[in-house]
């Protein structure tokens, strides 16, 4: 059925307020955590100087290759400044390694280009990254065909003729007339096949967000199933793009069990049990289900 102007407005006008809202949920969660490892890399850092202020101090009070006097009056004293000395080194040392830790997971977050599904600019970033693909696959090609046509004149005339054709440089024309470890000229078979597959990658996750996003403006924000004998509310919670499992009461160990074995993770912020929302989601919260209430 064909949708009047202001059906498809209204229902575009849906779609943005559910992307706004994801937008701002993880911006939030994004400036929280970039916060907790900036202070948890602050603290043991400061901690790790600290304790290795501790150390040295220690140390200055004990000359250099002073032994242990066994039997002297200063002998239960100096075992116990070495120790005190070793100790604050030690945790000077796991301070400083935690510090690490947490700056590079500051940093990979910074620095990370993955395109997850829950961001609300992942199909505009995904068909973006397919354009991206097939022209570096129709170049691949459009070189292949041109060093194979240059393979067939003299040898004198190769480089300069494939130069003049990809409107390349000498040197890069050489390279690509150059036979691998394998025999295998410009742009080897390998390339062209992994880039290949990362295009249909692309493509099934590109039907995947658009169906995601087919389903909130047919279907809602979210969708909500009771199951009071085993009282849990099964959630399809469209604006976090989670399948959410709720309990009434906290879940029994075995519960628990049958809950992680099936991908789920307790989220203490929206007080469920959830995993992402899409087919794989969809068919594990039926069988948990099926799992309590057989």
């Amino acid at each position: 059925m064909t949708m009047n102007f202001d059906e498809q407005n209204e229902q575009n006008e849906l779609l943005e307020s559910v992307l706004d809202d994801r937008r701002e949920r993880i911006e939030e969660r994004k400036a929280q955590r970039t916060e907790r490892y900036e202070e948890l890399a602050d603290k043991h850092r400061n901690a790790s100087k600290s304790r290795y202020q501790a150390s040295h101090q220690l140390s200055e009070h004990i000359p250099l290759g002073q032994p242990i006097l066994v039997g002297h009056h200063s002998e239960k004293r100096h075992r116990r400044d070495l120790h005190r000395i070793n100790d604050n080194m030690r945790k000077s040392i796991e301070h400083g390694k935690t510090a690490d830790y947490y700056a590079g997971r500051l940093a990979a977050m910074e620095n990370n280009t993955a395109i997850s599904s829950d961001d609300p600019d992942a199909l505009e970033k995904l068909q973006a990254k397919l354009a991206d693909c097939e022209e570096a696959q129709e170049y691949m090609k459009r070189i292949n065909a041109l060093v194979r046509k240059a393979l067939k004149l003299p040898e004198s005339e190769r480089v300069a003729n494939l130069a003049e054709w990809a409107e390349v440089s000498i040197a890069k024309a050489a390279g690509w007339l150059k036979p691998d470890f394998c025999g295998r000229y410009g742009f080897p078979d390998y390339k062209t096949k992994n880039n290949g597959a990362n295009i249909r990658r692309i493509k099934q996750r590109i039907k995947e967000i658009q169906a995601q996003h087919h389903a909130i403006v047919t279907e809602g924000e979210s969708d909500e199933t009771e199951y009071p004998e085993i009282g849990c509310t099964l959630i399809l919670n469209r604006t976090l793009n989670r399948v959410q499992l709720v309990f009434k009461s906290k879940p029994e160990q075995s519960i628990r069990a049958i809950l992680k074995s099936h991908g789920f993770h307790w989220s203490p912020s929206e007080s469920a049990w959830q995993r992402q929302l899409n087919s794989a989601g969809e068919h594990a919260a039926q069988a948990v289900i099926a799992a309590l209430t057989r």
